[in-house]
């Protein structure tokens, strides 16, 4: 999950329609795709790495010769083909204070467009002098199964919520775990809460740990060998207490793809971007939280209809058909 996975994904469905040659930076190699040019950013310094990707992208455009280059940042080496930069959202990538305002309307000039997932995103880029008419709404990709995972059986008795992402403040695992915490002493016995995602904040960690002593919470970081849908696969709902008016809560949204409901803050980007699959709930408000879980455990809010709810939606608006046709058009229309 994250931006730069989101865009891998996107590259390698689009690899499958048209002929694409990738440009892809590395830290202590590992495998890469087919026809790929791997970039080794080990030891290098964040000026020192920019220049290698532009050297190599210029090495791969002057070789192939594309009739459009698609990326995911600001920064490339002038090309002769037209450009398009998908923009996930300005939250955490800098690119909304790195060289103010004037920067991203120098950067977004050599862009023939800009691909971002919601309205909201685009509107954000306009205030920082970005032109509209560059700038394309398209959902992000996001996997859809063959069918949504069947609700699993409670391990005696124990039905187990998920927190999924990146362990980091922004994103609220402590409100889980306080929700978690303030249930009364039946439903905590029946309930069990996994905090799942990589440590991006090993402090932030190390408190939540302190926070969950004596809860039925347990924590799955990216060295374990279990896998997304096997997480997916055991829990009943999703907790997504983000405070960040995300771009595209993917998390969040490839739950949603397999069948399960969602309990997020009621924000702008959120209500659109989850649609029927979420329940929605006062932002930072823990006790609302606590409340409708409560509800969940004494039966009086179903989440299997919700999430069948929010698979059918997160199909129709994210799945490849519908992602494709948009970038069909886009493609079409700046090479032409």
């Amino acid at each position: 999950m994250g931006r730069s996975a989101a865009f891998a994904r996107l590259v390698g469905r689009l690899d499958e329609a048209l002929e694409v040659r990738r440009v892809q930076g590395h830290v202590g190699g590992g495998d890469l795709p087919p026809r790929t040019l791997g970039v080794d950013l080990s030891g290098r310094g964040t000026v020192a790495a920019a220049f290698a990707m532009w050297r190599a992208v210029g090495e791969a455009v002057r070789g192939f010769r594309p009739d459009v280059v698609l990326t995911d940042g600001l920064d490339l080496p002038p090309v002769r083909a037209p450009v398009v930069a998908v923009v996930r959202d300005l939250v955490g990538t800098g690119w909304d204070v790195v060289g103010g305002n004037r920067g991203w309307r120098v950067r977004a000039r050599r862009c023939a467009a800009l691909v971002v997932p919601h309205d909201l995103v685009r509107r954000e880029l306009v205030s920082v002098g970005v032109d509209p008419f560059r700038v394309t709404v398209i959902p992000e990709l996001v996997d859809v199964p063959a069918r949504p995972l069947p609700p699993p059986d409670a391990r005696d008795g124990v039905v187990t919520l998920l927190h999924p992402g990146a362990i980091h403040p922004a994103k609220g695992q402590h409100l889980s775990i306080d929700a978690v915490s303030r249930l009364g002493a039946d439903d905590k016995a029946r309930v069990h809460l996994v905090v799942a995602g990589p440590a991006t904040n090993p402090r932030y960690l190390a408190q939540l740990k302190v926070a969950a002593s004596g809860q039925p919470v347990t924590f799955v970081t990216e060295e374990t060998s279990r896998t997304w849908p096997e997480l997916l696969a055991s829990c009943r709902v999703v907790l997504y207490p983000t405070s960040l008016d995300e771009g595209c809560p993917d998390a969040a949204l490839f739950a949603m793809a397999h069948g399960l409901a969602v309990l997020a803050p009621d924000r702008p980007t959120l209500r659109d971007q989850l649609g029927p699959g979420a329940v929605l709930l006062p932002p930072g408000h823990v006790t609302a939280l606590r409340d409708t879980l409560a509800d969940v455990l004494a039966g009086r809010l179903d989440p299997v209809p919700i999430g069948r709810r929010g698979a059918t939606f997160v199909a129709e608006r994210h799945g490849w058909p519908a992602v494709w046709q948009r970038y069909r058009t886009l493609l079409a229309a700046v090479t032409r």
